[in-house]
C-alpha cells in the first residue's frame, strides 16, 4: 500500500504513517514539493527505517517490547485476513512472528 494517514500540523510539516507502522513522506525539514532551494525538493533527509512505534508493557515482573510494525517483506494485515471479525467489533494489535499473525 502506498498511502497513509498524514501526522502534522499546519507550517509544521508532515510526515505519514502507513499500513505497515512505518513511516514514509518526511515533510519536517523543509524538504519535499514545496522546499524553496530546488535542490531541497528531493532531498531525503530520514529513511523508512529510522523510526518507528515500539510499545511496552508490565505486567507484574514481566516485561514485554513489541515493534508495532510490519518485519520487512510482509504486508499489512486487510480486512481479507480476518474473516472471523466485523470492522467495528474491535481494536487490537497483531504481530509478525515467523509468518503467522499472533494477537
Amino acid at each position: 500500500m502506498s498511502s497513509g494517514i498524514p501526522l502534522g500540523d499546519i507550517g509544521c510539516g508532515t510526515v505519514e504513517i502507513r499500513g505497515d507502522g512505518r513511516f514514509y513522506e518526511w515533510h519536517i525539514f523543509n524538504n519535499g514539493r514545496w522546499a524553496l532551494r530546488k535542490e531541497d525538493r528531493n532531498r531525503e533527509y530520514m529513511k523508512v527505517t529510522d523510526l518507528y512505534f515500539v510499545a511496552r508493557v508490565r505486567d507484574g515482573d514481566r516485561v514485554v517490547v513489541r515493534f508495532l510494525q510490519a518485519a520487512k517483506g510482509y504486508r499489512q494485515l486487510e480486512e481479507d485476513d480476518m474473516p472471523w471479525k466485523s470492522p467495528t467489533q474491535e481494536i487490537c494489535c497483531y504481530q509478525m512472528i515467523q509468518g503467522l499473525y499472533t494477537q
